[in-house]
């Protein structure tokens, strides 16, 4: 899943980044339901994913700019428009 460009100066591509949120999208349906909702940790989430902070904090920004995720304390939660990016990356039915 690591299908991103990292820079010279160590900032993610906005290309990198758009992939990185995707994929977290993809990584927290897949992971399952947990207490009835499509979510995760994020210590969990970047270890599934093998990021770095500075990547999933980065990457983390744009799902929740994208309303894609939303955050609660250490937990990452899937939104309608995420589990559609997700289902789309994994080619599931939507």
């Amino acid at each position: 899943m690591r299908t991103f460009e990292i820079l010279e100066n160590k900032q993610l591509s906005a290309a990198g980044t758009e992939t990185i949120a995707v994929n977290i999208c993809a990584t927290i349906l897949s992971s399952g339901r947990h207490d009835g909702r499509f979510s995760m940790s994020i210590d969990d989430l970047r270890q599934a994913m093998d990021l770095t902070d500075y990547q999933t904090k980065i990457a983390t920004a744009r799902a929740v700019e994208r309303q894609w995720v939303r955050l609660f304390a250490d937990q990452i939660e899937l939104s309608a428009a995420g589990s559609y990016v997700a289902k789309e990356t994994l080619d599931l039915p939507r």
